[in-house]
């Protein structure tokens, strides 16, 4: 499955594309929890953690904490 990607204003593609299309090629659900925020950042389902996106890192939701992550590191942890 191929995902779009949209570009920024100086061509480089969007943080929030890429996690969608990382996980859309590893056939992994990404998907938004409605109503759900963590400091103003609108929380996703990504497998089966809860994430949230900022300037180009990844939050995952660890011990009840966000931590950084890798996108690969949780998809190890979701198999």
């Amino acid at each position: 499955m191929t995902v779009a990607t949209a570009l920024d204003a100086s061509g480089f593609a969007m943080f929030a594309d890429f996690v969608q299309r990382f996980a859309a090629e590893n056939d992994v659900l990404y998907a938004p929890k409605p109503g759900r925020r963590h400091d103003g950042k609108q929380l996703y389902a990504f497998g089966r953690a809860t994430v949230y996106l900022d300037r180009n890192v990844t939050f995952v939701k660890r011990a009840g904490r966000f931590v950084p992550v890798a996108l690969e590191d949780l998809l190890a942890a979701d198999a």
